[in-house]
């Protein structure tokens, strides 16, 4: 019997019938609904939460992804504290024999906590029903084989999976496609996401936030108001495939600061008014062009960036509606800053994102061929959507090997066919645009 009720939801612990334990972080009630409903459907556990405010959180990826930028701790004293950390968040989970977890999840990732269990995340918002709906739907199709697949190695790190991933595919009847060395240009792997319709992509090189540029921009918006905002700037440069003089530039922006307060700053809205800033920002900025910084300075890292390192420069991933197939590809992502940026700016809140860190030293963790085996087998094996990731996996982090050959385009040239596509974390954070460059 259903029955309908008001109020929170309980926090009574339902245990698991089949091995599996669905966590769910509180923040969102609809999710709270949808995660009970998808573990009763899987005859997994279900456990709600307490929702871990947003400073915290942001804090707690931030020492993600600053890992070796820390000179007073080892990254190993860091890890162990991160997953004591998530671990307690959780509170004391009782796991079943052989355990699987799926954490539904506002932003941290609390598998990695859990370096005895796989564990899936899927986000709470915005479109946790819509992620389960097409992992069910891919899951009842009779198309769930392999049929095509992709691996990239850039070069830039050994990556030895990436022949034994192309070898255990192809003994399988799946058609591989593959990017090596200089094929693997930020030109044909941005153009090949978007538009070749594989069911598997596996990405092997180093990830992480790009360095780039700080400009303040003075301005007044539709009211009148003076208004002073600041832009952090990454940029990834391609090669045009029919002039050699020509660049496509890809130009990811993140608001750092508008009128003095930090933008990701919890009380902002009690310290300041956005109003028309932003609409007036981008009309003067990219709409007309006829707004010029009024100073600018190189940094060494844009945050959210999380630039690839292709063979030739930096592949900063654009939000897209659909990949090319428009169905749920798997995307391996050996590299750090993997799980959390690209899962959401690459609109795979739809599709399924496995993340992995990289060390440098070109092997994978035996987890990643266990999850890989069995995508390679079928596609459903591996969960729904939002992101696969043993906690077992090398820590996120900034890598400062990316390329700093974005540090050298000239500026003040005029760009060409601008394209605002993208929202960041929590709101409108930046924009990300794609343009010609002479």
């Amino acid at each position: 019997m259903i029955e309908f009720a008001t109020g929170p939801s309980p926090r009574e612990v339902v245990e698991s019938r089949t091995g599996h334990l669905v966590v769910c972080e509180q923040g969102h009630e609809l999710s709270e609904v949808i995660a009970a409903n998808y573990a009763y459907a899987l005859g997994a556990g279900l456990v709600i939460v307490p929702n871990v405010p947003t400073d915290v959180a942001d804090a707690i990826l931030e020492t993600f992804y600053s890992l070796y930028d820390h000179p007073d701790y080892s990254a190993r004293e860091l890890r162990q504290d991160l997953r004591a950390r998530l671990r307690s968040f959780c509170g004391a989970l009782s796991l079943p024999a052989s355990p699987s977890l799926t954490f539904i999840t506002n932003k941290l990732p609390f598998g990695f906590g859990y370096s005895e269990a796989p564990s899936t995340h899927l986000f709470t918002y915005p479109d946790l029903g819509m992620a389960i709906i097409n992992g069910f739907a891919s899951a009842a199709s009779n198309k769930d084989e392999t049929v095509a697949a992709v691996v990239v190695d850039p070069g830039q790190t050994p990556a030895p999976e990436i022949a034994t991933a192309a070898e255990l595919l192809a003994q399988r009847g799946t058609f591989v496609r593959g990017y090596r060395g200089p094929a693997a240009n930020v030109r044909d792997v941005s153009q090949m996401i978007e538009h070749f319709p594989y069911d598997l992509l596996i990405i092997a090189t180093h990830c992480g936030d790009a360095p780039g540029y700080r400009w303040t921009h003075e301005f007044k918006d539709a009211e009148g108001r003076t208004r002073q905002l600041v832009v952090d700037i990454a940029l990834g440069i391609a090669q045009s495939e029919d002039d050699p003089d020509v660049v496509q530039l890809t130009r990811f922006e993140r608001f750092h600061s508008l009128d003095g307060v930090l933008w990701n700053d919890p009380e902002k809205a009690k310290k300041i008014v956005v109003g028309s800033a932003i609409v007036e920002y981008m009309r003067q900025a990219h709409d007309t062009q006829e707004l010029k910084p009024i100073s600018k300075e190189t940094i060494n890292r844009v945050l959210g960036s999380a630039a690839l390192r292709m063979y030739d420069n930096n592949l900063i991933a654009l939000p897209t509606a659909a990949l090319a197939n428009y169905r749920t590809p798997i995307i391996f992502n050996n590299a750090c800053v993997s799980w959390h940026e690209l899962s959401e700016r690459k609109g795979l809140h739809r599709h399924t994102l496995a993340g992995y860190g990289r060390r440098g030293r070109g092997c994978a963790p035996a987890d990643y061929w266990k999850a890989f085996r069995q995508a390679a087998c079928s596609r459903t094996l591996v969960g729904p959507t939002g992101g696969l990731s043993r906690s077992t996996s090398p820590p996120l982090h900034h890598d400062r090997r990316l390329s700093a050959m974005a540090a050298r385009l000239p500026f003040g040239r005029t760009a060409r066919n601008f394209e605002v596509v993208s929202r960041g974390l929590g709101g409108l954070a930046g924009t990300a645009q794609q343009s010609r460059w002479r």
